[in-house]
């Protein structure tokens, strides 16, 4: 799976599996298209820990490109 950025679905719409789905077809139409991924499932929660070390190392290689540029 080749994904750029994660978004959470807010807490108000992530309760009930209606109300994500609901929230998905809205951003698919106003916003862009994009994929619903449940993290109560277990490939859903592996999916969700990736994005987590991906967002993570992206962090990690910024700062050490601004430590680099400093010196």
């Amino acid at each position: 799976m080749n994904v750029e950025n994660f978004y959470p679905v807010p807490d108000v719409f992530g309760k009930n599996k209606k109300d994500a789905e609901r929230f998905h077809r809205n951003w698919n139409r106003f916003v862009g298209k994009s994929q619903l991924i449940f993290t109560r499932q277990p490939e859903g929660r592996r999916i969700l820990l990736k994005a987590r070390l991906f967002h993570h190392s992206n962090e990690l290689q910024d700062n050490l490109k601004d430590v680099t540029i400093w010196n």
